[in-house]
C-alpha cells in the first residue's frame, strides 16, 4: 500500500458509515468520469482523435453529494 492509501485508510476510520457511503459515491463518481473522459473516436483523416461527443455537450459535477450534470440543447440544423 503506498503512503497516500495508508493516509486515506487512516482518515476514513473517521467518518461515519453515512459519510463512508457518500465518501464511496463520490470515488465511483471520479472513476466515471476519468472512464468516459478516456473514451476517444477514431482519428479523422488528417489522423486527429478528439474525445467521443454525442450531439449534445454535458458539463458533469459532483457537488455536495449529488451529482448535476448539465446538458445544452441538441442542435437541429
Amino acid at each position: 500500500m503506498t503512503p497516500i492509501q495508508e493516509k486515506l485508510v487512516e482518515k476514513l476510520k473517521n467518518f461515519s458509515e453515512i459519510e463512508l457511503q457518500e465518501i464511496l459515491n463520490f470515488a465511483d463518481f471520479l472513476l466515471w468520469q476519468r472512464r468516459n473522459q478516456e473514451v476517444v473516436s477514431p482519428p479523422d483523416e488528417t489522423g486527429n482523435s478528439e474525445p467521443a461527443n454525442t450531439d449534445e455537450e454535458c458539463e458533469v459535477h459532483y457537488v455536495g453529494g449529488v451529482l448535476v450534470v448539465k446538458a445544452s440543447s441538441i442542435k437541429t440544423e
